[in-house]
């Protein structure tokens, strides 16, 4: 342990005591009543003397208002109603764009499922690009290269 530290939890200590004696010496001495006599014997005469008794009270209701207000704030924060989050996962937006394949008549969501698709069946890849709004053919892919690449399939020349 560092000195730092044992420094740190021995004035710690001392100012927990001495706020404890402090608290404590006003209700030691409450018990107590002091007196205070004035008047004096001034040149060997008498002067009438008057005697003077001070109270003093320590009310300890605010205290203990205090002390049960706390302990009702407390409840009242520690018993909040906890704060639940609902989270909502939307779906992904539908796909703008489907892919067709003229030669098995089948369409796909995605060029890597064509490319695939494709291979596994055996014909050229080529497909072509359809709007999912408007049902009609944007561009014709095909792949080489190691790519897609448009190309012109008008077959009707």
């Amino acid at each position: 342990m560092n000195a730092s530290t044992t420094l740190q939890r021995w004035t710690a200590t001392g100012l927990l005591a001495t706020t404890i004696l402090l608290s404590l010496a006003p209700a030691a001495e409450a018990g107590h009543r002091w007196r205070r006599y004035k008047g004096a014997d001034c040149d060997n005469r008498r002067v009438e003397v008057s005697r003077v008794v001070v109270r003093e009270r320590s009310s300890a209701g605010p205290a203990i208002a205090g002390l049960i207000g706390g302990f009702i704030l407390g409840a009242a924060v520690s018993q909040a109603h906890p704060v639940v989050v609902h989270e909502r996962e939307c779906a992904p937006p539908p796909p703008r764009w489907r892919y067709y394949d003229p030669y098995c008549g089948d369409y796909m969501d995605d060029l890597d499922e064509c490319r695939v698709h494709c291979r596994d069946h055996r014909h050229p890849r080529v497909v072509r690009v359809i709007d999912v709004e408007t049902g009609r053919c944007v561009r014709d892919l095909r792949w080489y290269d190691g790519g897609w690449h448009e190309v012109d399939m008008d077959w009707d020349d």
